[in-house]
């Protein structure tokens, strides 16, 4: 009767547990969705969106001229064939790129790491304030940080199987079942084709897989039987490699264009501090807590990391004091490393830091950065994985919910400021004004003229040619990745052609131009100045600048 009762309690515990992720896992849905009904984009979603209007074969070539694979347009470019250039259902791809993180939360992590541990997780991987900004970019990062994520989880499970029995948790041997080593590697290849940084990352646990079926053979009796595992994982990178041959001289290609000069510049020590408080201090979140968006919000998100931060140092000085409390062993070094590549945290903290460290190394021996804070999104999953198992071993209960009390507030403060500004009536002005100025008699749109400076006015020029795919723009310079945006946009190899014989008003586009900038485009472009405008636009932080210009 006892066992009936127990066994009574048990389920109706496992369904209440359920009906719970179930409903967390709703309410951090319909949290990103806050801030996905808006049509402002940026330079890099129109990059994306542009690109995805060209056929396959065209993204496949123009994308390789840029500085990322192509796995993602090629997605993208399915959406766009039954969506066409919708704004709102390409943001919503990316959406479900953060649902599909928080279902491996369900269904990977809540098996594998308790309900507490996903709970958390699930909490991270969509409401943190990186995760939830990329959650609505149009760009890769949320798809990169599930196949990536989904590669770390399955190669995990394969690490703690192949560990030796005294340091598993569970008694039981067990064969790794072979649909786990082709879910690991298929995963891997996919974020390698996602993104570069994802492609690190999949190393970096790949690495653990690799060190853990040496120890299982070292540890074993030398039987065909303790060597398979390395030899499915020789035959796993083998097939990667043979899957990845097509873009492998893409790679080198785009690898010599980044080492002749790139745009990223390293901010130390504040990438040291932005990689340390990941994924908290979005760019978002630091403006909010300088101050921008007002007092109660910055109130709200410094209490809420003041306690984050104090619940995460004390789960770490939980973990501290029961590994010194534990019995020491003097085992060999292969013994110890097995019980580190064993454990979680471990992991988790391995992949993460230990993807931003090879993109320094990287860095360093191409001789320009390529690192970015935003670029780790693509590790989210294996950071997560590690700060959620950490604070559901705290031995004080309240440590995990102060936590998640804590992510709720910044990530709430930081989610209201974004959707101030995603909705700001400010960033629809330039575009706006742009119909006024460019509308001609109802003859059709004047003429636009832009590309003094390459790589700065790309950044109005980009997004105009998506949202207004009917202007005709002439760009007075050249570079191979921007073939995306024709045929709207018309890229010269010399400024000279620009308009030639043209007689009448045009208007000349640009980001942010100073008013002695504007003087000297008289001479340049051969026109007068009629009138100009400056617009700051809220979302991404971008400028326009609009110049109405008449050639007689």
């Amino acid at each position: 009767m006892g066992d009936m009762v127990r066994g009574a309690r048990i389920r109706v515990g496992a369904s209440v547990s359920s009906i719970a992720l179930a409903a967390l896992t709703l309410s951090v849905i319909l949290f990103n969705l806050v801030a996905a009904f808006h049509g402002n984009i940026w330079f890099d979603e129109s990059y994306s969106m542009a690109l995805t209007s060209h056929t396959l074969p065209e993204i496949i070539a123009i994308g390789a001229t840029d500085v990322h694979p192509v796995l993602y347009y090629v997605m993208l470019r399915i959406i766009y064939l039954v969506f066409g250039p919708s704004v709102l259902a390409m943001r919503l791809f990316s959406v479900c790129g953060m649902a599909a993180c928080v279902l491996l939360g369900w269904g990977v992590v809540r098996k594998d790491y308790g309900n507490v541990a996903a709970a958390l997780f699930i909490a991270l991987v969509s409401i943190s304030p990186w995760a939830a900004a990329e959650a609505v970019d149009i760009r890769m990062y949320s798809w990169a940080a599930f196949f990536t994520g989904l590669s770390f989880l399955y190669s995990m499970r394969i690490v703690r199987v192949l560990l030796p029995l005294e340091v598993r948790s569970d008694a039981a041997e067990t064969a790794v079942p072979r649909h786990w080593w082709v879910v690991a590697f298929a995963a891997a290849l996919a974020a390698a084709y996602t993104h570069y940084f994802a492609a690190i990352a999949s190393f970096m646990s790949m690495s653990l897989v690799l060190a853990s079926a040496w120890l299982h053979a070292r540890a074993g009796s030398s039987s065909a039987v303790d060597r398979a595992p390395l030899h499915f994982f020789w035959r796993g990178v083998g097939l990667c490699l043979l899957g990845y041959l097509p873009w492998i001289i893409v790679v080198i290609g785009q690898t010599a264009m980044v080492s002749r000069g790139f745009w990223i510049k390293l901010d130390f020590p504040n990438a040291l501090l932005t990689l340390c408080t990941f994924p908290f201090t979005s760019e978002v979140t630091i403006d909010l807590m300088e101050g921008d968006g007002g007092g109660a919000l910055a109130c709200v998100c410094w209490a809420g990391a003041a306690l984050a931060a104090a619940c995460l140092l004390r789960a770490a000085t939980c973990a501290w004091r029961s590994r010194a409390a534990s019995p020491r062993t003097s085992g060999a070094m292969q013994d110890r490393l097995a019980r580190a590549l064993g454990d979680a945290v471990v992991q988790g903290a391995f992949v993460f830091f230990g993807t931003a460290l090879l993109t320094l190394v990287v860095g360093l021996l191409l001789g320009q950065a390529i690192f970015m804070t935003r670029y780790m999104v693509c590790a989210l999953i294996p950071l997560s994985v590690s700060i959620a198992v950490l604070l559901a071993r705290a031995n004080k209960k309240w440590v995990p919910f102060g936590f998640a009390v804590g992510l709720i507030l910044v990530s709430t403060g930081v989610q209201v400021r974004s959707c101030q500004i995603a909705y700001d009536e400010r960033n629809a002005e330039p575009v706006a004004y742009y119909d006024q100025v460019t509308l001609d008699g109802g003859q059709g749109r004047l003429p636009v003229v832009a590309g003094r400076n390459l790589f700065g006015d790309i950044q109005a020029v980009g997004p105009l040619s998506v949202l207004v795919p009917e202007a005709k723009i002439e760009y007075l310079d050249a570079w191979l990745a921007y073939d995306a945006f024709t045929p709207t946009v018309t890229f010269l190899e010399h400024g000279a052609e620009a308009l030639d014989g043209y007689v009448g008003r045009f208007v000349y586009l640009a980001g942010r131009l100073s008013e002695s900038d504007i003087e000297r485009l008289e001479d340049e472009v051969g026109a007068s100045v009629v009138s100009s405008r400056v617009f700051e636009r809220p979302y991404r932080d971008t400028c326009w600048t609009i110049v109405l210009m008449e050639r007689r």
